[in-house]
């Protein structure tokens, strides 16, 4: 087995030689036959997220969105997206500030774009993440973050599409604090 020690013996003196250890450092310890996973992808998930990144990967420069530094609406088209950048920049006209639909969201400064709707495809699967990064040729701490950040966004595009009323009425009524005073007999 790669990465453990093995023994040698001398066959034709019959006796055993004093065992040597020897490692191989390219192949990790815990690196085990290669698993077959199956291919069960949710593809209702997979639609869901790519839209989700298709949205805010967008090229069009149109509509502009809202400024998220300072949430003003006088934002404008700066810079069309082109070879150097994937997606278009704007510029707040209250606080002076550029901005990309990315900005603010939990998937800003993801590396590996071309790599995403492979991951998609995977996140609906109940794959490890080290068999993960495996396929994609990525390390597994970038597949981590990866999922970690599209669970963020999947949990902010929930938050923001829940209509303000169902979620005023889901919440339980709290009643007010006691003051100290009152707590004391």
């Amino acid at each position: 087995m790669a990465g453990l020690p093995k023994e040698q013996s001398s066959r034709r003196s019959g006796r055993s030689v004093r065992p040597q250890v020897f490692f191989d450092a390219h192949e990790p310890i815990t690196h085990g036959k290669a698993r077959e996973y199956g291919d069960t992808e949710n593809p209702a998930l997979t639609a869901f997220v790519g839209s989700l990144w298709a949205e805010l990967h967008s090229a069009d420069a149109t509509p502009v969105p809202r400024c998220p530094h300072c949430a003003g609406a006088r934002g404008r088209l700066h810079q069309r997206a082109n070879e150097y950048h994937a997606v278009p920049y704007f510029r707040c006209a209250d606080c002076r500030r550029l901005y990309t639909r990315l900005t603010g969201s939990p998937i800003a400064r993801l590396r590996f774009a071309k790599k995403m709707p492979e991951f998609f495809r995977l996140l609906s699967q109940p794959v490890p993440l080290e068999e993960v990064s495996r396929r994609l040729g990525v390390e597994y701490g970038a597949v981590s973050n990866w999922l970690m950040r599209f669970r963020q966004l999947i949990a902010l595009h929930a938050r923001s599409r829940r209509p303000l009323d169902a979620a005023c009425q889901a919440r339980p009524e709290i009643p007010p604090a006691r003051r100290v005073s009152e707590m004391r007999p």
